[in-house]
């Protein structure tokens, strides 16, 4: 016999079901008013337990609540859940707490905790906080996600680390080249500076270079992967503010002490016939070839004065990161037969 229930806890708006056991939810319009304030799971759940009176599957049940609830019926791991939990004599319709943990980890002691050894070492591991803390990793983390608001990040690779002299170094060298600037405006103008470069046989061109101008819904342009040719030029350059002072090509690898003199003497003669009757200072980094004993000799006996380049200063050659990437822009997407003439090619004016 099914045993009497209170109409009030049926929800309204409900459709009609074919069968018998639907009437539950057809009841007056009127007395749903009651618990129309209620919370949408407790809803849920309390027409559960009233199917579960009737003795109702969970299939009938789950089909009724979809019927009421529609996208907002909950999850049907839950609903079986709950009728587990019914089919074993609990009658309650909240939550219960679980006995063999913790109801949250984020409790202000532990960000505390998990704060105060973050800033400890702030290269701590994820699993190393969990087993300091005794909490679980979900905790741990959302404590860092959520709470604290920090993010892992990489470090940053440089080329070198700088040592303090090397530090000291470059402080002294940047404020005797201030000075100097500031005592004679002219003083920048007398250096020429110079570095070389590797120049391709084919060097594929930027994924920007190869960018289009698109209408919206177009796809997006493809373009093959190229690698880089083996087969290289290296571009040995002097530059001043006015322009290029010398270039020329080396080829059968890089440059060693014996070559790098008879580039010098070859830009020395240049320099003479561009800039005549001016005194200028030669500036280079300290790649082995340049500050080798034999060339620091040869500078010496020919008179050539020179600007010192600080260890481990990339950021003061200014060939890298200006000139050498707006001379061999034209190079990028163009095959060359030779390297001849990759020499002879039109971007070499550039140089010019």
């Amino acid at each position: 016999m099914v045993m009497a229930v209170d109409r009030s806890l049926l929800c309204a708006n409900v459709m009609p079901l074919t069968s018998q056991k639907s009437c539950c939810f057809c009841a007056k319009a009127s007395a749903m008013k009651r618990v129309k304030e209620l919370d949408v799971k407790l809803q849920q759940r309390i027409n559960l337990y009233f199917c579960f009176k009737l003795e109702w599957t969970h299939k009938e049940a789950r089909t009724a609540l979809e019927t009421v609830f529609g996208r907002h019926v909950m999850h049907v791991m839950k609903s079986r859940r709950w009728y587990r939990q019914f089919r074993g004599g609990c009658t309650s319709l909240v939550d219960l707490d679980r006995a063999h943990r913790h109801k949250t980890g984020r409790t202000p002691a532990n960000v505390q905790a998990v704060r105060n050894i973050i800033d400890t070492d702030k290269s701590i591991t994820l699993a190393a906080l969990v087993t300091q803390t005794r909490l679980s990793q979900t905790s741990v983390h959302r404590i860092i996600r959520k709470d604290l608001q920090l993010h892992l990040r990489c470090a940053k690779l440089l080329p070198a680390f700088l040592t303090p002299r090397h530090i000291v170094e470059c402080f002294n060298h940047a404020s005797h080249m201030l000075q100097m600037v500031r005592n004679r405006p002219s003083y920048l103008k007398k250096i020429v500076t110079m570095d070389e470069a590797w120049c391709y046989q084919y060097d594929p061109e930027l994924k920007r270079q190869a960018s289009q101008w698109l209408a919206l819904g177009e796809p997006r342009p493809s373009h093959p992967r190229w690698t880089i040719s083996i087969k290289k030029i290296l571009l040995v350059a002097f530059f001043d503010y006015r322009g290029m002072v010398h270039f020329e090509y080396i080829r059968g690898g890089t440059v060693d002490t014996a070559t790098f003199i008879q580039i010098l003497t070859r830009f020395r003669e240049a320099l003479r016939l561009k800039r005549p009757h001016l005194t200028r200072l030669l500036h280079m980094d300290n790649a082995p070839a340049h500050g080798s004993r034999d060339t620091r000799l040869h500078l010496l006996l020919t008179g050539q004065r020179t600007v010192p380049h600080p260890a481990l200063s990339p950021d003061l050659a200014p060939s890298d990161f200006w000139l050498f990437g707006k001379i061999k822009k034209p190079l990028r997407g163009h095959r060359f037969a030779s390297l001849d003439h990759l020499q002879t090619a039109d971007w070499s004016d550039n140089c010019s």
